[in-house]
């Protein structure tokens, strides 16, 4: 209540408050709010040069390359944007904070091996994490938000396990601890609520772009970028994916085929 009552005393806050408030709004209520389909290709969506076309008329934000109307890719891109955000960099900071202030506050022994693990789990390829992923279960938004929690926590935990180890050697801690107080009130009450802050910011900067997936899913990074890049895909990037699929083609006339 008292985080509450400070952001309403900054403008600021406020504002982005409302902001973030107002997209998440937006992208749960995207099936009733959409006046299209993500990925409906219309037969007016391009102009008679084949050209995307600007905002106006039924498209409100215009169209990308391919004729699909970016507001309604928008809308529904923000929901795996949010996915991504919430689930995966929830999970990681979770993660992070377990390891981190387990091995800061303990130490010895039990610290050690957490923190080489945390080593071994830096050192892994991410990559072939995916990929064994991907063949064992089924390639899914929720595959794609494990192994970005199962990455990015190595990075949460090598922060957090420094500051709790300089926060377990402050006075207010010690004093705690001499008047008798558990670990878990230490833990949870005097050295937490110190790491939250670091905890988020390391999130944020550890996010990753929405992903790509099987099938044409909007993103709130691909709707905006596919009105500014006209060929959609690079011919170094054409021709990697036409050896892993035959068959596929990336001339924008095969989407409407």
């Amino acid at each position: 209540m008292r985080a509450l009552k400070a952001i309403l005393r900054q403008p600021a806050a406020l504002f982005g408050l409302i902001v973030v408030l107002v997209v998440i709004g937006l992208a749960v209520a995207a099936p009733w709010i959409a006046p299209f389909n993500p990925d409906e290709q219309m037969f007016d969506g391009l102009s008679l040069e084949g050209a995307p076309l600007p905002p106006g008329g039924p498209y409100l934000l215009g169209t990308d390359t391919l004729g699909r109307d970016l507001f309604s890719r928008m809308l529904f891109g923000a929901r795996t944007s949010l996915v991504i955000g919430l689930v995966a960099n929830g999970i990681a900071v979770a993660i992070g904070l377990f390891v981190g202030i387990l091995a800061g506050y303990m130490r010895g022994i039990v610290g050690n091996i957490l923190m080489r693990f945390t080593d071994l789990m830096m050192a892994f390829p991410a990559l072939l994490l995916a990929i064994v992923l991907a063949a064992l279960l089924r390639p899914s938004l929720w595959i794609v938000a494990m192994v970005i929690a199962l990455v990015n926590w190595v990075q949460v935990a090598r922060i957090v396990y420094t500051e709790t180890r300089g926060l377990v050697e402050r006075d207010f801690i010690m004093a705690e601890r001499s008047l008798g107080a558990g670990h878990m009130r230490v833990l949870f009450l005097h050295i937490l609520p110190h790491l939250v802050p670091t905890a988020i910011v390391w999130a944020r900067l550890a996010s990753r772009p929405p992903y790509c997936s099987r099938r044409p899913s909007p993103s709130s990074a691909s709707a905006c970028s596919r009105r500014s890049l006209p060929g959609a895909i690079s011919s170094s990037k054409a021709r990697v994916i036409s050896r892993l699929r035959p068959g596929w083609s990336s001339s924008p006339a095969r989407s409407f085929s």
